[in-house]
C-alpha cells in the first residue's frame, strides 16, 4: 500500500483549525497519541518496560534514546518512515505552538524554543529523506513510487523554509520554498488522488510560501517581486541536480518554463495608448502580468453592466478584491523598474524612466477608479439600508435623537475611502498636464467631498437640528459651484458623470431654499415634499410656505403658479396699536407752502399775486427754511 505523506499529514491538518496557541497543542498532542500508536504496531518502543531493562524492581525505570532507522531496517520494513514523519509533525506543531504564544508574550527564550523543534523537525525529515533516497537508488521502494517520493521531498521542503525563515537565513528559505511551490503545483495537478488537499495546497502557497517568499527576496535585493512565481521558477531553473526537480521534470515539465509566465506574442499588452501617451511595454513579464489584469478588468465591466439585481452586484463584488491586488501588483512592479533604473544613475528626464511613469499612473488610475466603484457600490448598499430605517421612524412620528446615527458611521468610513482615493488621483505624476482631466478629477473629488457633507446634512435634518443642517447644505452648494462645472471625462459605472453632478447641485441648491424657507417661517410646515420636515415652534394654521422669488422656489415646488397661489401662507391678521413718530411727514410738511385760507372766501378767487404775497409774508426765504430739518425731527 503506498503511502502519501502530503495527503495523509494535510488531512490530519484540516481536522483542526490552527488558528491560536491552543488548536497547535491538540494537534501535538494527536501527533504524539498517533506516534506511540504506529510504534506499537510497528513494534518499535521508545521508552523500557516496567521495572527497567532487565525486569528487575530495583533497578530505575529509564528512557531508551531515538535510534535512527538503519537502512536495513527500512529495506524490511519500509513503514518505519512513518515513524520519522509522526516527530518531525510533532516538532512542528511544537514550534508552531510556541510561535503562537510568542505573538501575545514574546520572549527571546521561547524565540530559541521555536528554532530548536524545527531544526529537531528537520532532523527527522532529512533522515527518512535520506533513507528513501538510498533506497531507491539499488531498489524500488515498497509503497513509495515517484509520486510518494515527491509528496516526501515536498513536506522536506516546507519544514526546511519554516526553519531558514525563522532564523533568517533569507536565501536558503527561498530555494527550499520555491521548489516547495513548484512540487505542490506539480502534486496538485498529478491526478484525482490528491483532489482532497487541493483547497489545503492553495492555502499554503498563498497564505505561507508567497508571503515568505516575497519578504525574504525584498529583505535580500530590497526589491519587492512582482510575484512569487517568478522568484520560484528561477530559483528552481538552478537547481537541476535536486531529485524532487528531476520528477517535476518528468510528471510537469511547464511548471519549469520560465517563458510562461512572461507570456507569448498574443497575451503580453504590447503597448499602453492612454489620453495622449503611446508608450512600448520592454518588461515582458510586466506585459504578461498587465493583459491578464486587463482582461480580468474588462470582464468585470461586462459583469456589471449586465447585473440586474443586488444579488448580481453582490457577485460581482466579490470579483474586486483580485482585480485591485492585480492592478496594485503591476503597480509595484512598475516602481521597482523605476527604482532600478534611478538607482543605476539614470535621471528622471530620460524617455525610459519617462514611460515608466506613464505606465505607472495608466495602472495606478485604473485600480484607483475601480476602488472609487466598489466603495460606491457598497455605500448604495448600506446608504439604502440605514436611511430607509431612520425615514420610517420618522413617518411614525419617533423622535430621532443624535444617537440614532452611530450606525451612520460605517456610511462616512466609505466616504472617507472614496475621499482618500480622489487625492491619489489628483496627485498622480502627470495628471495635471491634462487640463480636461485634472479638471475632471477635480470635479469628482468636490462632488463627493459635498455628498460627504450632504450625508452630515441630512443627518442633523433628520435629528432635528436645522441651522447645523442649513450651515452644511450651504458649505456643500458652495463646494459644489467651485468645482468646475464640465466633466469631460467618461468614468466607469456609476461614478460621476455630467447629468448626475448637475442634479446633486440642484437638490441641494433645492433644499438649502428650502431649509432658509422653513427657519424663516418657524411654524408647522407640511408640504408635499417627502423630504421636507416638520419645525417645532408656535402653532399656526399655515399652508406650504410661498416666498417672493417664485422662479427660485415657488413654482419649482409647486409646479405652476395656480398651485402657488392655493398655497399661499395665512398668517395671523390681528393688529396690535404700536406707538411710531411720522418723522418723514413732518420733514415733508416743512417744505410745504403755507396759505392763508381764512383769506378765501366762498366767491372770491385767488390770483396769483395774493399767492405771491402769502407766500412772501416778509420773512425771507433762507431764513424761514433755516432749521427745517430740525425742527422737523424734534417737533413743531
Amino acid at each position: 500500500m503506498s503511502y502519501n505523506v502530503l495527503v495523509e499529514v494535510l488531512t490530519e491538518r484540516n481536522e483542526l483549525p490552527l488558528q491560536s496557541a491552543n488548536d497547535y497543542r491538540q494537534y501535538r498532542v494527536r501527533s504524539t497519541k498517533k506516534l506511540a500508536r504506529t510504534r506499537k504496531i510497528l513494534g518499535v518502543q521508545k521508552r523500557s518496560s516496567k521495572g527497567g531493562a532487565s525486569n528487575s524492581s530495583t533497578e530505575p525505570r529509564h528512557r531508551i534514546p531515538f535510534k535512527e532507522p538503519a537502512l536495513d531496517d527500512v529495506q524490511n520494513n519500509p513503514e518505519l518512515i512513518k515513524v520519522l514523519v509522526c516527530l518531525a509533525e510533532r516538532s512542528w506543531a511544537h514550534a508552531m505552538e510556541t510561535r503562537s504564544v510568542l505573538d501575545t508574550n514574546f520572549s527571546s527564550t521561547k524565540k530559541s524554543h521555536v528554532r530548536t523543534k524545527l531544526t529537531k523537525a528537520c532532523k527527522y525529515i532529512d533522515a527518512a529523506v535520506s533513507l528513501v533516497r538510498e533506497i531507491t537508488k539499488t531498489d524500488k521502494l515498497s509503497g513509495f513510487g515517484t509520486f510518494q517520493i515527491l509528496q516526501l521531498e515536498a513536506y522536506a521542503s516546507l519544514i526546511h523554509g519554516a526553519l531558514f525563515f525563522q532564523t533568517k537565513n533569507y536565501e536558503k528559505c527561498i530555494k527550499n520554498y520555491s521548489l516547495a511551490r513548484i512540487s505542490l503545483e506539480a502534486i496538485s495537478g498529478f491526478d484525482s488522488s490528491t483532489s482532497i488537499i487541493k483547497d489545503d495546497i492553495d492555502e499554503i502557497i498563498s497564505t505561507v510560501i508567497d508571503p515568505s517568499i516575497i519578504f525574504a527576496q525584498y529583505r535580500l535585493t530590497k526589491i519587492r517581486p512582482l510575484s512569487a512565481s517568478g522568484v520560484s521558477i528561477k530559483t528552481v531553473q538552478k537547481m537541476t541536480d535536486h531529485p524532487a526537480v528531476k520528477i517535476i521534470s518528468q510528471i510537469n515539465p511547464s511548471l519549469l518554463d520560465s517563458s510562461l509566465s512572461e507570456g507569448s506574442a498574443g497575451s503580453r499588452l504590447e503597448n499602453i495608448i492612454w489620453r495622449k501617451y503611446d508608450v512600448s511595454i520592454q518588461d515582458r513579464e510586466l506585459a504578461a502580468f498587465l493583459y491578464k489584469t486587463v482582461t480580468k478588468d474588462n470582464s468585470l465591466e461586462v459583469e456589471l453592466k449586465g447585473a440586474q439585481n443586488n444579488k448580481s452586484i453582490e457577485k460581482s463584488l466579490e470579483l474586486f478584491d483580485e482585480i485591485l491586488q492585480s492592478w496594485q501588483d503591476s503597480r509595484e512592479m512598475v516602481k521597482t523598474n523605476i527604482d532600478r533604473l534611478e538607482s543605476s544613475g539614470g535621471s528622471s528626464n530620460d524617455q525610459e524612466i519617462q514611460d515608466q511613469y506613464v505606465i505607472s499612473t495608466y495602472i495606478g488610475y485604473h485600480m484607483l477608479l475601480r476602488r472609487i466603484q466598489r466603495d460606491v457600490l457598497l455605500l448604495k448598499r448600506v446608504d439604502s439600508r440605514i436611511f430607509a430605517s431612520l425615514n420610517n421612524d420618522t413617518k411614525k412620528g419617533n423622535k430621532i435623537s443624535t444617537k440614532g446615527f452611530e450606525k451612520m458611521n460605517e456610511i462616512v468610513r466609505l466616504y472617507d475611502t472614496i475621499l482618500q482615493s480622489t487625492r491619489e488621483l489628483t496627485d498622480l505624476p502627470g495628471i495635471h498636464t491634462d487640463k480636461k482631466l485634472s479638471d475632471s478629477l477635480q470635479s469628482l473629488d468636490i462632488f463627493y467631498k459635498a455628498e460627504r457633507l450632504n450625508l452630515l446634512a441630512k443627518a442633523y435634518r433628520l435629528s432635528s437640528h436645522y441651522p447645523e443642517s442649513l450651515a452644511l447644505y450651504g458649505k456643500s452648494l458652495e463646494l459644489l459651484l467651485s468645482a468646475p462645472q464640465e466633466i469631460s471625462v467618461e468614468f466607469p459605472f456609476g461614478i460621476l458623470d455630467q447629468s448626475k453632478f448637475h442634479k446633486v447641485l440642484t437638490d441641494t441648491n433645492l433644499t438649502t431654499l428650502q431649509l432658509r424657507a422653513q427657519l424663516t417661517i418657524r411654524g408647522n410646515i407640511n408640504v408635499k415634499d417627502p423630504n421636507f420636515m416638520e419645525i417645532d415652534g408656535p402653532e399656526v394654521n399655515a399652508k406650504a410656505a410661498v416666498i417672493d422669488n417664485l422662479e427660485q422656489y415657488g413654482i419649482s415646488n409647486f409646479g405652476s403658479e395656480k398651485a402657488v397661489a392655493e398655497n399661499l401662507v395665512s398668517f395671523d391678521t390681528s393688529l396690535e396699536p404700536v406707538f411710531s413718530k411720522p418723522v418723514f411727514f413732518d420733514v415733508a410738511y416743512n417744505f410745504i407752502s403755507q396759505f392763508d385760507y381764512a383769506r378765501i372766501g366762498s366767491s372770491e378767487s385767488v390770483s396769483d399775486s395774493s399767492i405771491q404775497d402769502s407766500d412772501s409774508s416778509g420773512v425771507p426765504e433762507e431764513k424761514k427754511k433755516s432749521g427745517g430739518f430740525l425742527r422737523g425731527l424734534l417737533g413743531r
